[in-house]
């Protein structure tokens, strides 16, 4: 049943550990909430078009129709940047983005804002699976499908399938172009930018921080975040044993080394806007 200040939203960025903080996150929504559907991914307000997923108003019905409909949240995890997408609701003329529906809807929730303190891990990890994904796009017509055998962008561990190995063997079949992007990481820069410039101090606010929870990657572990949301959201450890699984893990490719002779320019270009800007946000170089 709804109960919006026991109820954690994950804020976070790709490559953040979002995916496996969510896991725990995931298991309040089994025992008070809802799941979403299977044709969906746990990214609900994802905006790719390379997904099957509804066009991003008939999702926010969805997840409006749920609340009021049963008193019920579903759970998802959400990224910066899909908080910037534009949408037109024309019976809320001031809702210009998602992050505008987004604080009405989510008014009076727990927010769990998750970062990354050595932000060059996660953007050397983000451009070489982005260079995966575009080597696929080049190659033609290849199905959904036989594209998430071929990329998983996780290391999933409840699939049946050594994810590292088909993620190598992929990049030698398909040789991906690992190098710099400059118009990419303008986009990184500007998803950063939003996570620290708007979400964060809109949260920090006085009358709304009491039931924001701020996290570091490097700070979680498994016991740490089953005491934040097991102990905290009364999930009885007797409900876990045959069940739950931690699908998450890190992956061990070392990205650095696929890049080669371009890793330098990619370094310095990278240092070169954490001095002037990442580091003021309290990431680590």
């Amino acid at each position: 049943m709804l109960e919006r200040t026991k109820t954690p939203i994950l804020i976070s960025m790709p490559r953040n550990g979002s995916h496996y903080v969510a896991h725990f996150i995931r298991e309040i929504y089994k025992h008070n909430g809802l799941l979403p559907p299977v044709s969906f991914t746990n990214e609900f307000l994802d905006v790719n078009p390379t997904k099957p997923m509804q066009p991003i108003f008939k999702r926010i019905e969805f997840l409006e129709y749920c609340r009021n409909t049963w008193n019920l949240n579903m759970f998802m995890n959400v990224h910066s940047h899909q908080l910037m997408t534009p949408i037109h609701i024309p019976s809320r003329p001031n809702v210009h983005c998602i992050f505008d529906w987004f604080q009405e809807f989510y008014s009076g929730y727990q927010i769990v804002i998750l970062r990354r303190k050595y932000l060059w891990k996660a953007f050397i990890s983000w451009l070489f699976h982005k260079a995966v994904r575009d080597s696929l796009d080049r190659a033609g017509d290849i199905s959904l499908t036989e594209r998430e055998k071929l990329h998983n962008w996780h290391n999933k561990t409840n699939i049946g399938a050594n994810v590292e190995d088909t993620l190598k063997s992929t990049v030698l079949k398909y040789k991906p172009m690992f190098k710099w992007d400059a118009y990419f990481f303008g986009q990184y820069c500007t998803s950063v930018r939003y996570l620290n410039e708007i979400i964060i101090p809109y949260y920090d606010q006085t009358s709304i921080k009491l039931n924001t929870r701020n996290l570091w990657l490097e700070d979680c572990n498994d016991e740490s975040l089953k005491s934040i949301f097991f102990q905290e959201y009364y999930i009885p450890n007797s409900t876990l044993h045959g069940e739950w699984t931690q699908p998450y893990k890190p992956f061990t490719i070392k990205y650095e080394t696929y890049f080669g002779e371009h890793l330098a320019e990619i370094q310095d270009k990278y240092n070169e806007q954490y001095e002037k800007e990442f580091k003021y946000y309290g990431y680590t170089n």
